[in-house]
C-alpha cells in the first residue's frame, strides 16, 4: 500500500541520516557527473524517463551516496510529474554495461555504501514504474552479472516482471525511438529536455552539464 511505502522510505532515510527532503544542493556534484538524466514528461499520458549510465559514475568527483541520493532525487521527481490518473509511473533506462567499475567502487569507498544500496532497491525507492530496460553486455564481467542479479532479487515480483534485459537493440524494440532519447538511439532531444529541468532547478550551467551527460556509452 501507499502507507507502507512511505512508513518504508522513513525508515529508510532515519536508518541512514538523509534528509527527509532531497534538494539539487545535496545533489549537485552528482548531478555534473551525467551519470543520470532525467527527461520529464512531454505530454499528458507521457512517462517520465529516468536514464542511469554506469559508466559515468566517478566517485573521485562525489560519493557512492550522492550517487544513490541523486536516484532517489530524481525518481521521486519522477513520482511527483506523473499525473494523477495514469497507471503507468515512470520509465527506468539503467545502462549497466561497465557495471563492474561501480561496484568495485563502491566496494573500495566502504561496505556502508553497498548496504544502503541494497537498501534502496528493498521498496525503498520512491516510484511506481511501467518498465525498467536494463541495457547489458551480453559478455559481461561475472561481477556485473552477479550485481545486477542480486539487485533484481531484492524486487518485488511484481516489480521484476516489468523489467527487460539486453543490449541497445533490445532497449529501442521495447520501448520505441519516440521514448528513448538520442544518445540511446532514440529521437529525443536529450540535451534540451534535460537542460531545461535542469533551469527549473536553478543549477550553474544546465547547458553544460546536459551537453556532457547526453552522450552514448563508449564501447569496451
Amino acid at each position: 500500500s501507499a502507507f507502507a511505502r512511505a512508513e518504508k522510505l522513513l525508515q529508510f532515510r532515519r536508518r541512514f541520516f538523509w534528509p527527509l527532503s532531497i534538494s539539487a544542493h545535496h545533489v549537485e556534484k552528482a548531478l555534473r557527473s551525467g551519470a543520470n538524466v532525467y527527461l520529464p514528461p512531454r505530454c499528458v499520458g507521457d512517462s517520465p524517463l529516468v536514464i542511469f549510465t554506469a559508466q559515468k559514475v566517478d566517485t573521485s568527483l562525489c560519493t557512492m551516496e550522492e550517487y544513490q541520493m541523486l536516484i532517489m532525487f530524481m525518481l521521486e521527481t519522477a513520482f511527483r510529474d506523473s499525473y494523477p490518473d495514469q497507471d503507468r509511473g515512470v520509465i527506468l533506462v539503467l545502462d549497466v554495461r561497465h557495471l563492474s567499475s561501480v561496484v568495485w567502487q563502491a566496494f573500495i569507498s566502504g561496505l556502508s555504501d553497498m548496504r544502503r544500496g541494497v537498501a534502496m532497491c528493498s521498496a525503498a525507492l520512491p516510484m511506481k514504474a511501467s518498465h525498467v530496460q536494463l541495457i547489458q553486455d551480453e559478455a559481461g564481467a561475472r561481477l556485473a552479472h552477479f550485481s545486477v542479479g542480486l539487485a533484481l532479487s531484492k524486487l518485488s515480483s511484481k516489480m521484476r516482471s516489468r523489467v527487460n534485459r539486453g543490449g541497445p537493440e533490445a532497449a529501442l524494440e521495447a520501448l520505441g525511438k519516440e521514448t528513448l532519447p538520442d544518445f540511446l538511439g532514440g529521437q529525443r532531444d536529450s540535451v534540451l529536455e534535460f537542460s531545461e529541468w535542469l533551469e527549473q532547478l536553478q543549477v550553474t550551467n544546465p547547458s553544460q552539464i546536459a551537453a556532457s551527460a547526453c552522450v552514448a556509452s563508449a564501447p569496451r
